[in-house]
């Protein structure tokens, strides 16, 4: 939540982040097992990766954060 506070975002069955060039990321906990999906869309299947990739990272280092 904090690393998406001052962008635009939608809260309904996980998180949905808003990008300023159209892209957009969604974190969906799943309800039977311990993970997020991580669902990206943009303009380019490279930028979509990037940002999927860049999620990935993050919240394996959130789950690691003591």
């Amino acid at each position: 939540m904090h690393d998406s506070e001052r962008r635009r975002r939608d809260l309904i069955d996980g998180v949905k982040i808003y990008y300023d060039d159209g892209s957009s990321a969604l974190l969906i906990p799943d309800k039977e097992r311990p993970l997020f999906h991580i669902n990206a869309e943009a303009q380019s299947k490279e930028t979509a990766d990037r940002l999927a990739g860049g999620f990935e990272k993050k919240v394996i280092a959130w789950r690691d954060e003591p």
